[in-house]
Order: C-alpha cells, then structure tokens, then sequence
C-alpha cells in the first residue's frame, strides 16, 4: 500500500493539479496571528503523493525551528470534481491533531499552476471537548518554479478577521520516488509503554493490524464483499494516536476506503474516557465520531451524526449517521464494527473486520 510522488502516473482525473505531487521541505516558514507576542519559525515538511487512484494523500508536520518541539499535524486528501467539464473545481479534505475537521473548496488555476481555497464555519468541525475557534480559513498554493511550492493561509475567529497564519516556502525533496512515508522527522511509535498520559485509557488500540476476516455489506448492495484491510495505530508521543486505515477487494484487489486521521481524548483530568476519531476519507468525506472508552473491556464506541459529517459540494452526502465499535478482544485480536445509516436506510451493519496484530515495538 505504498505511496507514489509519480506525476507521470496520476489519475486523469488530477491531471490539472499533478504539479502538487513531491516531498517538500520548507526553506521558509512562519506561523503568526495578532494573538501570538511574535512570529515563531518554522519547519515544515509536506508529502503530497497518490496510489493512482482519483485523489492525492496530503500529510504535512510542523516543528518550531528553535525549539523542535511539535507544532501541526494533518492528514487527508485533495479531490477534483469528477464532472468531466469541471476537472478544475478541487477540495482539501484535511483532519488536524489539534482537534479540528475541514473542507476547503476552490479552483485551479491551470496556467499559474495556483489554487485557491476556502472554508467556512459549516466546514469547520471540532469534538464536543475542542472549542472551536476557526470560523473562516482561506489557503494558497503555487508552484513558483521547478522546484519551489509556497502556500499561504489565512484564519479568522469570532474576534478576529481574516488574518495571515501561516506562509511556508517549500523545495521539492523527491519525485517519482514510491515509499509509504519519508518524512524525516514522522518517526511512528507502536510502543505502548510511551505513550502520552491522557492515552493511558486507550493504549490497546496501539499496533500495526491486518486483518484475517473482512466483509463491507449494505442493504443496498447485491452481496457482501470480501476486504482485506491493513490498520496502523500509531503515536509519536504527544497526546493523539494516528490513525491509517486501508482496505483492498480481496478478489480483485481494488481500493475499496482509504481513512486518515486522528484519535483524540479530552484533556481534562477527570474525563480521559470521552474519545474522539477525526477521518478524512478519500471518497469525499471528513467526519469526527465521539464516544466513551470501557476501560476494563478494553472497548469504546463513537457516534456521528449529520452536523460532524462533511462533504464537498461536488460530493453528494448520502450518510446522515456512524455508529463504530472498536474491541481488543485478545492479546493479538482487534476487532470493529461500523454501522451506517442515510436518508432511506437506519442505522445498519456496513462493515465488520476482525484484525490480527502484525507488529508492535516498531518504529516507522
């Protein structure tokens, strides 16, 4: 399940915006915003690459260039319409480990190798235990020249307007280069012995999963199909899990849902059972599911409903609720249950995988 930085093999569908494709690190970067004293430097490093399928995986990290210490964190997918007149209108499906969920749209300027996007408030979701801040965010990306991409972006908040956040000037590191992730500072931990305290409830997710049973089923399918799904549940020892999920047709080997995010536990002492789950999913939907963490059953469900459920305009929403049970059942076993309801069907089975643990005490 590698990733390609290939422009030469994209989908046609991306073609007007294969010029996002490399591993990119910043030359220049700064984070600022009439709150902070100052404007603090940055590192930044952006890996924007595809399986040939109709998206691209977008994941940035962000260090402070003095200090090293983490700073961002995002994961997701860029998407165009599939409306073959309208290959130039694009969204960025992006979940952030501060907590928050979003979809910018805009277009592509084909000629200026340019884009444009914008969120608003209805775009912008955070769980119940994050307070939302960000009521409009607008971002910029070009490619300058050959080897250079600079991306800008602006936020604003109940008290502020549309202000500079953060401009970051890249330089193209590798192209044409398949590797599931080259990021030099992304090193994933499966340890659970070091894992952040606020995840001490949570720990048994931790791994790298395969699984050894799979079926997607829906009352409006004609049968069952059979996936094989590999899971990562990962950390780097701040106080969120990454979340990886990839499943295959096991007969045909076609991608059948791609997932990219976070796991999130509120920061009050008190409460580190209320859990979140923020995915981006490369079909076109981002989406933040909350719930409880059954300790001793080493268990916790998540809900979502239509408000926590996003799409592009260009991408129908057809899923008004999740319902998702996660279980380590045994030392080696980890199993979850999704169910999915729309506007003609209940709350119903969608998917159930059972997974076997492949590795653990691993870093990426």
């Amino acid at each position: 399940m590698s990733a390609s930085f290939d422009p030469a093999t994209v989908h046609e569908r991306l073609a007007h915006v294969k010029w996002l494709i490399g591993s990119w690190k910043s030359v220049e970067g700064e984070v600022m915003y009439p709150t902070m004293k100052e404007p603090v430097k940055i590192i930044e490093i952006l890996e924007i690459s595809h399986k040939g399928n109709p998206v691209f995986n977008y994941r940035t990290r962000t260090i402070n260039a003095g200090t090293g210490q983490p700073m961002y964190e995002k994961e997701g997918f860029i998407m165009v319409s599939d409306q073959p007149e309208d290959h130039t209108t694009v969204a960025l499906l992006l979940v952030h480990a501060n907590g928050v969920a979003e979809i910018s749209e805009g277009t592509v300027d084909v000629n200026a190798k340019s884009m444009e996007l914008h969120s608003n408030m209805n775009k912008i979701q955070t769980p119940s235990f994050v307070p939302q801040s960000a009521t409009q965010m607008k971002r910029t990306i070009q490619r300058t020249d050959d080897d250079t991409l600079v991306q800008t972006l602006q936020m604003a908040t109940p008290t502020t307007e549309l202000t500079d956040l953060l401009k970051t000037a890249f330089k193209l590191r590798l192209l044409s280069v398949r590797n599931a992730s080259i990021m030099s500072f992304d090193q994933a931990s499966f340890d659970p012995t070091s894992v952040h305290e606020r995840l001490a409830h949570v720990k048994w997710l931790i791994g790298n999963w395969k699984s050894v049973e799979g079926e997607v089923m829906y009352p409006t399918m004609k049968e069952p199909v059979k996936i094989i799904e590999i899971l990562e549940i990962s950390h780097k020892g701040n106080p969120v899990f990454n979340y990886r999920a990839r499943a295959i047709n096991a007969e045909t080997g076609k991608p059948m849902h791609e997932e990219e995010g976070f796991i999130k536990v509120s920061k009050q002492p008190e409460d580190h059972t209320t859990v979140a789950l923020l995915l981006a999913h490369a079909n076109g939907v981002a989406d933040i599911s909350e719930g409880t963490v059954d300790v001793n059953a080493k268990s916790m469900e998540l809900h979502s409903h239509m408000n926590k459920i996003q799409t592009p305009s260009f991408v129908p929403q057809t899923v008004t609720q999740m319902k998702r049970v996660i279980q380590r059942t045994d030392d080696d076993t980890l199993v979850q249950t999704l169910q999915m309801a729309t506007p003609t069907t209940e709350l119903t089975d969608h998917i159930r995988t059972v997974f076997k643990l492949i590795s653990i005490h691993v870093h990426l």
